[in-house]
């Protein structure tokens, strides 16, 4: 977005005599006397007329734009002496704070703009100038452009006019504002990242996160930084929270470097066995399904149900799926790999949030249903059995089905 007119003025160093407007987050338009745009006698219409400026800062708004943009659905005699009240309506408002003193609108070459130079502070004038800098900055005097990062961030405080939001006008606006943010907090904690501020990139990527909640890359800086700062249990549950929001809102997995970050945390062994808050249950409840995941995986997991189950003297089972070929003609690796895909989207489905599901060789299965006893794993490998028989009808396969102890299969020797 390039400036018609610059504006020079900080949050920090604002005259008393300058109209400060706040847009990200809460509307705000605020004189020396306090906020100036809640009173009740306020047209809605010329707040609207004065935000549809804000959002065209840039551009020479013509009385046919606000028309069409601000009021389609509205059939005026005279549309422009109309548009030309509503404009003398909110200069008057402006003025009067300064005692009329500055010109807050301008009217020029066909059009109408704010004279943001002299009389208006705008936040959007001034995170765009923070972020310019910042970047000039990041190589010659990257301390600097950390602490303009940072300023940036504190300007944002929420979505471009966020109250706002069925406006399509806006639309161009908040989305840039809000793609310039997420750039800037990226690069934020990728320079944090040089300086090894662990506990700042957590804090700058939770902030990104609550705006914006797919950008795997501040997740994936996020969860490397909680890595650094040995929080392996946070990093297993921010991965399982996230799988869950990927696959119900993208019906997607999260990215393979992503996935890897939450491996490293479960092969961090000394510390999640020291760990006693932390078991799989708790994380996988978090997943809104069963946990499909390789052998190595699968033997973490394991090993810390074991480990909780053997305080509370409890016996920890599994069940082994087995898929047999039906007759003495053996079937290819293609076919055998295509129906143990079948058999493993058929489990994942039907097994509850806790359970979790690793294939462990060519046709088997291991399946370990979180949080249960020995009675509940009877009753789930009777409903996972009844299950398989009834899905699988194939009459190349035969399927069978078993229970164990895990202190029997010789995974953990």
């Amino acid at each position: 977005m390039e400036s018609i007119e610059a504006n020079s003025h900080s949050a920090d160093l604002i005259p008393c005599d300058i109209i400060r407007i706040h847009t990200f987050g809460r509307f705000d338009v605020v004189h020396a006397d306090g906020s100036i745009n809640n009173s009740g006698d306020r047209s809605k219409k010329t707040w609207s007329l004065l935000k549809y400026m804000i959002a065209n800062k840039d551009k020479r708004v013509t009385i046919e734009n606000i028309v069409d943009d601000l009021f389609p659905s509205e059939e005026y005699h005279d549309p422009s002496n109309t548009i030309k009240n509503l404009v003398h309506r909110l200069r008057k408002i402006l003025q009067y704070q300064d005692g009329g003193k500055m010109q807050p609108i301008i009217f020029q070459k066909g059009g109408y703009c704010l004279n943001r130079t002299k009389c208006i502070y705008l936040d959007t004038d001034e995170f765009e100038s923070v972020s310019d800098e910042a970047y000039v900055l990041e190589k010659v005097d990257p301390l600097r452009a950390i602490s303009l990062f940072a300023k940036g961030q504190e300007i944002y405080k929420g979505d471009f006019l966020k109250e706002d939001s069925d406006l399509n006008w806006l639309m161009p606006a908040r989305l840039y504002y809000r793609r310039l943010y997420l750039k800037n907090c990226l690069k934020h904690m990728s320079l944090l990242r040089h300086f090894k501020e662990y506990e700042e990139i957590t804090r700058v990527g939770a902030n990104a996160m609550r705006v914006e909640e797919f950008e795997e890359d501040i997740h994936a800086m996020f969860m490397e930084a909680l890595l650094r700062l040995e929080k392996y249990h946070q990093v297993a549950k921010h991965f399982l929270y996230l799988s869950k929001l990927f696959k119900e809102v993208y019906h997607i997995t999260p990215s393979k470097h992503i996935t890897n970050l939450y491996y490293l945390a479960l092969e961090a062994q000394p510390i999640l066995d020291n760990d006693n808050d932390f078991s799989p249950g708790d994380i996988v409840l978090k997943s809104g399904g069963a946990l499909l995941c390789d052998q190595k995986t699968f033997k973490q997991i394991l090993k810390l149900d074991l480990n909780r189950n053997n305080r509370i003297k409890k016996d920890t089972h599994l069940i082994r799926v087995i898929s047999h070929s039906a007759n003495s003609e053996q079937l290819n690796a293609n076919m055998i790999n295509s129906k143990m895909i079948y058999i493993q989207r058929i489990l994942a489905d039907a097994l509850r949030s806790g359970d979790v599901i690793a294939r462990w060789n060519d046709n088997t299965f291991f399946i370990l249903l979180g949080g249960a006893d020995e009675e509940g794993t009877n009753i789930g490998y009777v409903r996972i059995k009844k299950l398989l028989y009834t899905e699988i009808v194939d009459p190349q396969i035969r399927i069978e089905i078993k229970k164990t102890l895990a202190t029997q299969t010789g995974f953990l020797d």
